[in-house]
């Protein structure tokens, strides 16, 4: 699907949105109105994205993440027609000036390492944490990163501390 029909059929259903309040409530929601829908179901999907890491309980499981991801596209182009931005040249110039500027500060041979296997369809792996960190909190962090549950990261104490404590006694 191009953007411009993704963008068509989520003003079809905007104006579905806008006859089904004006039946009900008598009023169509304001341009405030969609962004604050956009920022609750930026919310559900936050919590959508922690049950799929495990880290929350939540009904609905795969499926409710993919309708919450497709509601939050939605109101993207929804907000882009509301307030009169082209998203396709917006989106097109953003990325240009991201690539450009992120490619700026990049070593020349890391520009060709595409991260994660590139545009490839599925999940991308979690980075591996660096192999070596000096500071005694880097370490901390790595020792963290692989606990899974939450009362194994509470019980971590982090070295920094015990070896802080230690010398003053």
């Amino acid at each position: 699907m191009h953007l411009d029909e993704l963008r068509d059929h989520a003003l079809r259903v905007h104006d579905l949105y806008d006859r089904l309040n004006l039946h009900e409530r008598g009023r169509v929601w304001t341009r405030e109105e969609f962004m604050l829908g956009f920022v609750g179901d930026v919310g559900d999907l936050a919590k959508l994205v922690m049950a799929e890491e495990g880290a929350r309980e939540v009904a609905g499981g795969r499926q409710a993440l993919e309708h919450e991801l497709a509601d939050c596209l939605w109101s993207v182009p929804i907000l882009s027609y509301r307030y009169g931005v082209d998203l396709e040249a917006t989106f097109l110039r953003t990325m240009t000036e991201l690539d450009r500027a992120i490619s700026a500060k990049l070593p020349p041979e890391a520009e060709a390492e595409p991260v994660g296997g590139g545009s490839s369809v599925g999940p991308a792996p979690d980075p591996a944490p660096p192999s070596t960190y000096t500071a005694p909190l880097g370490r901390d962090i790595l020792r963290a990163r692989s606990l899974r549950t939450a009362s194994e990261l509470m019980s971590v104490r982090p070295e920094s501390w015990t070896s802080a404590s230690s010398e003053k006694t």
